[in-house]
């Protein structure tokens, strides 16, 4: 689903949304219409809760972009690859497509060295963790106990700020290393903060020239943190603007931050959004709205490049900025890569800058998502069609929708996809030049209430289930949580398994 209107979306034309179902048993007792390359996919067999998806990944090559120009020249050599989940274990870009409200996300990596913020006596003293309901509430007294000393931290920093005369916003970097920014709301300043950002008051180190950095250092206020120690280097920031997120690519609103370390189990949080807190850590909310006088570029060549998104997602920003609570348009489409600028040796469109940035783990990974898909009554071409996916993250680096480009050659993964305008029903599937393959089992769309989502990545199994409502997006997941998480794996009834050839 690399463009905006797929094949499956031509096919839609004339197939109607309320299609019967077709189905017969396919490989490993999947329910599938045909098989794939999909020239049809648009057939529904039944509602599931779960899609697996085994022997995912195998050995082979593409056409990767080796270098490429403004003026639409483009070079390309074979590039080889091998083992599960290839070639999306190089790394992936995530994308959003509306009527889709995003509430909450966040990734998981395997084997990540970030420490967890709490004591190792205290996993000691609770033992092994139950995903939701032990679990939930301990992580919440730990949240608890962060957002006080980040509260405490935010209100040093200010009154060291207030002592300079200082008004700019306040950044400060959690220990961490997740940056946060705060609007300074010290006596005489005059910020309001305003949708988790911030409105400069009275500039008095105008006349005092750059203000010195300030050092800051939490104390422990909990039980449940009472070894934590944090440390912030608050300096202030010439930036401005609502929402908008430090130079590295993350934020918090001044409603607290979301901490993007890990946890002592295996799987630790290294990036996550909020959309209630308007908070984000560790990525960057991108589109292909490139714009020059904003971020990215526009050519003739190639059309309009990857760039910043603006808070709404419709339009390219100046930096990197957290996205509202908001609906993304039923046309729209929101990237999210790391906050990591790109530093790796394949090609990326020559103006992208820093706009370009490091995908996710396409291999030991957990992606959580909470969303809805409303209906937004519109009907036509590529409307009302929202999406879940994920592509090779060189893609996005180069041209998503021009023909400079690794896909479909180098993967992607259709997560949540409704094919055709208004349809009810969400589909998954696997494309890429050594393997396709994809189910006719379908999820229900959420078009009034939100659901939580949980995507595997692990060795050659990629699994997708709809998890409880109460499934908490912590700090950190144990075995037991990811455990829960595949619970309907294998285990027929709502489920279904698909073998890839």
């Amino acid at each position: 689903m690399r463009s905006l209107i797929t094949a499956g979306a031509v096919i839609a034309a004339s197939i109607s949304g309320t299609t019967a179902d077709l189905c017969y048993s396919g490989p490993g007792g999947a329910s599938i219409a045909q098989n794939i390359p999909p020239s049809n996919p648009n057939w529904y067999c039944a509602p599931v809760k779960a899609i697996t998806y085994q022997g995912v990944g195998t050995s082979g090559s593409y056409k990767k972009v080796t270098s490429m120009t403004e003026e639409g020249q483009c070079q390309f050599a074979d590039h080889a690859f091998s083992g599960g989940m290839a070639p999306l274990s190089e790394e992936v870009s995530i994308h959003f497509r509306g009527p889709l409200k995003l509430k909450q996300l966040a990734v998981y990596t395997k084997g990540s060295s970030q420490k967890r913020d709490v004591p190792e006596g205290h996993h000691r003293r609770h033992g092994h963790q139950h995903f939701h309901e032990h679990g939930k509430e301990v992580r919440e007294i730990q949240e608890r106990a962060e957002e006080r000393e980040i509260q405490e931290l935010k209100a040093r920093a200010e009154e060291e700020m207030a002592k300079r005369g200082d008004c700019d916003p306040i950044t400060a970097t959690w220990k961490d290393g997740t940056p946060m920014t705060w609007a300074n709301t010290a006596p005489g300043c005059g910020a309001t903060p305003a949708s988790g950002g911030y409105q400069q008051g009275d500039k008095k180190q105008a006349a005092n020239g750059a203000p010195a950095a300030v050092q800051v250092t939490s104390s422990a206020s909990a039980a449940a943190s009472s070894s934590a120690s944090a440390s912030a280097s608050a300096t202030s920031s010439a930036s401005s603007g609502s929402g908008s997120s430090s130079d590295s690519g993350s934020s918090s609103g001044s409603s607290g931050s979301s901490s993007s370390g890990g946890g002592s189990g295996p799987y630790s949080r290294t990036a996550y959004y909020s959309a209630s807190g308007k908070s984000s850590s560790g990525l960057t909310f991108l589109n292909n709205r490139g714009d020059k006088s904003k971020s990215g570029c526009w050519s003739q060549s190639l059309g309009n490049s990857l760039s910043y998104a603006s808070s709404d997602g419709t339009s390219a920003a100046s930096q990197p900025t957290t996205l509202d609570d908001c609906t993304i348009a039923s046309t729209s489409e929101v990237i999210v890569m790391t906050d990591k600028k790109y530093s790796g040796g394949n090609a990326v469109r020559p103006c992208l800058g820093d706009v370009a940035r490091q995908g996710f783990p396409g291999q030991n990974a957990v992606y959580l998502f909470e969303f809805s898909m409303p209906d937004d009554g519109t009907s036509g071409w590529g409307q009302n069609m929202p999406a879940i996916w994920f592509l090779n993250a060189n893609v996005p680096r180069t041209a998503q929708y021009g023909s400079c480009t690794c896909w479909p050659s180098c993967g992607e993964f259709d997560i949540f996809e409704v094919l055709d305008s208004g349809n009810t029903r969400a589909k998954t599937c696997f494309h890429g030049k050594a393997q396709e393959g994809g189910v006719s089992d379908y999820f229900v769309r959420p078009t009034s209430n939100t659901i939580k989502l949980a995507v595997t990545l692990s060795g050659s199994t990629a699994h997708v289930q709809i998890v409880d409502d109460n499934t908490n997006f912590g700090s950190s997941l144990s075995d037991s949580d990811v455990q829960a998480l595949n619970s309907k794996m294998d285990n027929g009834g709502d489920s279904s398994v698909f073998k890839m050839a």
